[in-house]
Formats: C-alpha cells, structure tokens, sequence
C-alpha cells in the first residue's frame, strides 16, 4: 500500500504527533510513504530518523491565506499525486486539507482521500461569526471531494454534523487521538514541597498561557512552580507579564523541550489553558502519566477531562482558573485520586494502539470499498 501524508506546518504539536505516529506505524508495516510538508522542522527532523520515508518539500504550501501561493500548491501537489500514485491521501491541518482535496478534482487515477480535522476552523473561539460562516461553507463544499473525515473529537463530529458537512458520500468518524502508555504512580507530596505545574504548548492565539500567568498573581503565600513549555510569538510578553506581576519565583520559562515525557513524569499538576481545541494531545500525555488536569473547557476537552473526577473544567476567567489551581495545590490527596482517574480514562480511550488500529482498519475498509 503507498500512502501519502501531507501537512502544511513542522513544528511538533497535536496534528504532527498524530501524523508522525500514523507514520512510523505504516513503516512497521512495510507500506510505502511520502510525507508532503510545507517546512523543515521537528517534525521533519523525527521522520528522517525513521528512515524508509520519502519527504517532500512543499514551500508554496503555508498556513496563511496567500491566493498565489495556493494556487501553486494545488498545481504542485496534483503534480505529486500524479507522478507517486498514491492509494491513500491523508490530509493533514485545514490548509493542507484545502489544498490536497482541490488537487484531486478530476484526476483519472484518484486516491482515496481522508481528511482528519484536528479542530474544525469554524469553531467557536477561532474567529468571527462571519469567518465562523464562510469556512464551514468551505468544509461543506471540500467534503465533496473527500471519502473520509476524520474527527479527532466527539466534540468536533456533533459540530461539523451541525453545519451540515457531511453529506452521503463522505461520512466522518471520530477516531481519538492516542500516545505510547507509560507506567507512572502518583505521589502524595509533603504539604511543605513545591507543586510542579506543567502546561505544554505554543505560545501562539490559540492557547493562553497570558491567561494562566494572570490567575497566578491571585495565589498568595502557596509553594508551587509553573513551566511553561513551548516556543512562539506570544512568549515575549508572557515573559513580560510574569515580570510586571513579579511572579519570576514561581514560572519557569523552559522553551521547545524534546524530553517533555521527563518534565511530565516530574510534574504534580497538567494544565492547559486554552482558547480552542479539537482533542489537545498534550492532556493525553499528561493522562498517561497520571496527572491531574486543570484545563478550559472548550472542544472537545471534555472528553478527556471529567470535571471533578481526573481534574477541573474551568471557564476562561481569573478567579475560576486560581480557586481550582489552589484546590489542587492544597489537596495532595485529591491529586493522587485524580491522577489515577486519569490514568484509568486514558487506558480506556487513548492508548497509542486503539489510535492506529482504528485508523488502519479505516484505511483497510476503503480500500475494499474501493475494489468492489
């Protein structure tokens, strides 16, 4: 089987820990892959280093909305499709999945083509309802020419039910976004040792580490520790608003970090404030190491925290997201109870296995349909 995956960014978040995952699986298999990426850069950099992958270096192909630019891409990808005849397309981040679907119309040798939106750019949070409008109108028409949408979110699937994507000959499927499990106990801390809070992300509009560093101005006289993990334009003034509220004792700027499973494994606390999500990879991980959550709830959040039982589902505002983080902070008990929820949720719902089973049999399913 030849699979072709695409994606616009490199970096290493939720979409490229999905897609490099559902690579390294299909070497396993001994299936032949491209990756078609937009830039060089972790994730770039992680496939190399399995080998045995064929990548492809797509600079027209960007996140921003440039008319020409897309154009490009589009010729230039069906031109790929054309000359590597994949069976399987799999679109990856919804300007990859705009340009990739265009670049199949009409094409005599079609592969199958599965998009997975990790987060729908129409929901509530991205951006005005007159954008909200015109890109579920987008999605509506791409979905023509789409065989499978995958959701990585109940959340997202009941959403783009709502605005009427689907439509009979593209159905989706919400397939959970899963990570290698890890063997973690949780500890009762001394009432007198710092709490480590962790908050993996980019530091970019959709998350909100700003929002966290202000809640934190409302903690008094507590020994706690935040590091914020991550890279990105925002962090400069995160920096500065740490400094403006003198909160430098208490938040540690730690940068893009490749042992994140190390930081996780020393943690007490996840937390992940956030403006919107599709199903945030990073509370996975955290899950698997049996940490308690305090997180927005926005997406499909939700369904990875449930509220008062593995963490806290908090609205968007400073003395809700403080009154938790104190909770948490004071009750090393309800920690240790938390955490092992979450470990439990996530052996449930977000191993690493269920994640490629369930998108291998999909991939199998096509396939078949498609022979007959």
């Amino acid at each position: 089987m030849k699979i072709m995956y695409c994606i616009t960014r490199s970096n290493w978040g939720g979409a490229q820990v999905n897609i490099y995952s559902l690579i390294e699986s299909q070497i396993n298999q001994k299936n032949e892959v491209t990756l078609v990426v937009g830039e060089i850069g972790e994730l770039t950099k992680r496939v190399k280093q399995l080998g045995n992958v064929k990548i492809i270096y797509l600079p027209v192909l960007k996140r921003s909305l440039e008319p020409t630019n897309d154009f490009k891409a589009v010729i230039r990808l069906r031109k790929l499709i054309r000359n590597n005849k994949p069976d399987i397309l799999h679109l990856h981040s919804s300007k990859a999945g705009a340009v990739g679907r265009l670049a199949t119309i009409g094409l005599s040798n079609k592969p199958i083509v599965i998009f997975t939106a990790h987060g729908w750019a129409f929901s509530e949070g991205v951006g005005s309802k007159i954008k909200i409008s015109i890109y579920a109108h987008i999605e509506k028409f791409l979905a023509r020419f789409t065989d499978k949408i995958i959701c990585v979110s109940q959340f997202d699937y009941d959403l783009a039910v709502s605005k009427r994507v689907f439509n009979k000959k593209c159905q989706g499927i919400v397939i959970y976004n899963g990570v290698e499990k890890h063997e973690q106990e949780t500890t009762i801390l001394n009432h007198n040792e710092e709490v480590i809070i962790t908050m993996t992300a980019r530091f970019d509009t959709q998350k909100n580490q700003l929002l966290l560093i202000k809640a934190l101005s409302k903690l008094n006289g507590l020994k706690y520790r935040v590091r914020l993990i991550g890279d990105g334009p925002y962090k400069a003034k995160c920096e500065s608003e740490v400094q403006r509220l003198s909160l430098q004792n208490h938040v540690e700027f730690c940068g893009f970090r490749s042992d994140v499973d190390q930081l996780l494994k020393d943690s007490d606390i996840f937390a992940l404030i956030t403006n919107y999500e599709g199903l945030p990879i990073s509370i996975i991980e955290a899950m698997s190491f049996s940490l308690p959550i305090i997180a927005s709830d926005v997406g499909g959040v939700k369904e990875e925290v449930v509220n008062g039982r593995n963490g806290y589902l908090v609205s968007n505002q400073l003395n809700d997201i403080a009154k938790e983080i104190e909770h948490l902070i004071l009750e090393p008990s309800v920690r240790k109870s938390m955490g092992k929820e979450s470990l439990v949720i996530f052996n449930e719902n977000f191993q690493l296995s269920k994640f490629l089973r369930g998108t291998n049999n999909l991939y199998s399913k096509l396939l078949v349909n498609k022979k007959n």
